[in-house]
């Protein structure tokens, strides 16, 4: 698969057009090549087991023959890998948030997508994978429309000011959680839809 072949699918699915770059290209070639390899994270006969952005960079150099710089690691980060696994065709493996050894899977549905030939098969799978991405873009909506509120005793505000709308509850401990239900009921009636996701004390 050439970098323009792996472009017109992600186009086909429907990625943002900012995202369908000739670096998320690079990105997905080798985190689909399985030939054998050294120099990987123990247990990785492959890029496809499992590749860090250096594996990914050196790929990049030594089978694409371009000249990528060590220093591009941020960037191949931010704006092809992270976009992959936000809409769920790859998936991260980190055990921290500067773990030095995080790397980066294709998804098992995305990977078969790259070797299929086209047929009924091949559409379905692309309709399934349209749907994930347009899940994750409603979750990210979600989020945006989530409600901070401040919690005071009795009370629930909608904001952390004073005098804004608020909902009485039973309880008057700030930190007793237990009136999410009536708070999300109450708000729904007025802003649907939006939930709470955190507390202001």
């Amino acid at each position: 698969m050439t970098i323009d072949d792996v472009k017109a699918v992600l186009r086909e699915l429907g990625l943002q057009s900012e995202w369908v770059t000739e670096q998320t290209a690079f990105c997905i070639l080798a985190l689909s090549d399985s030939r054998p390899r050294q120099g990987l994270l123990a247990g990785h006969a492959s890029l496809s087991d499992g590749a860090r952005i250096h594996d990914i960079l050196n790929f990049v150099r030594r089978e694409l023959g371009r000249q990528v710089a060590e220093n591009t690691r941020e960037a191949y980060r931010k704006t092809s890998l992270n976009p992959l696994v936000e809409v769920g065709w790859a998936v991260r493996h980190q055990l921290s948030t500067n773990d030095p050894n995080t790397y980066y899977r294709l998804h098992p549905s995305y990977a078969n997508l790259l070797a299929l030939a086209p047929g009924p098969e091949r559409d379905a799978l692309i309709a399934g994978l349209r749907l994930r991405r347009q899940e994750a873009a409603h979750q990210m909506s979600d989020l945006q429309n989530d409600v901070p509120v401040r919690v005071t005793a009795g009370r629930i505000h909608t904001s952390a000011r004073e005098n804004t709308p608020c909902w009485p509850v039973r309880s008057s401990r700030p930190w007793d959680l237990r009136f999410s239900a009536t708070l999300v009921s109450s708000i729904w009636a007025t802003r649907p839809p939006v939930r709470v996701f955190r507390t202001a004390r």
